[in-house]
């Protein structure tokens, strides 16, 4: 997110929902939806979309019971896929996704990943502050 390139032409996050718990179905508050949905928004990058995986039957009834409460942003930003990999590969070439995608690249390293995060804390936290502010 800190190349220019990446934030005129837009990200895609996949969302694996295989680990989908109660404790989660219990956040759904409509107090929760909203501002998660408003948060959303405001991150500076001209396109997010959200490509869900792996759902279950408990995580589809719960977006039954949040997509009222999801702004229409954000409706228009979500793409499931369920387990349905070539519908995946439409949207993301399959050389970049790991094996559990359906993909050829390599498989997702987290500890790198997390301790990335974790250096650049106050940096992302900079930049979604400076969105909010703008936006007003």
């Amino acid at each position: 997110m800190n190349e220019p390139e990446t934030l005129a032409k837009g990200v895609s996050v996949i969302m694996d929902m295989k680990d989908y718990s109660w404790k989660l179905f219990r956040w759904l508050t409509p107090t929760n939806l909203k501002v998660s949905s408003s948060k959303a928004d405001l991150y500076p990058c001209k396109e997010i979309i959200y490509h869900v995986v792996n759902t279950s039957f408990l995580f589809n009834a719960s977006i039954k019971l949040a997509w009222p409460f999801l702004t229409n942003e954000i409706k228009e930003t979500l793409r499931f896929h369920f387990e349905n990999w070539p519908s995946l590969h439409e949207h993301i070439d399959p050389a970049i996704l790991p094996p559990e995608y359906g993909g050829t690249g390599p498989e997702i390293d987290f500890d790198k990943l997390s301790q990335w995060l974790y250096d650049h804390d106050t940096e992302i936290e900079k930049r979604l502050r400076y969105q909010r502010i703008s936006k007003k």
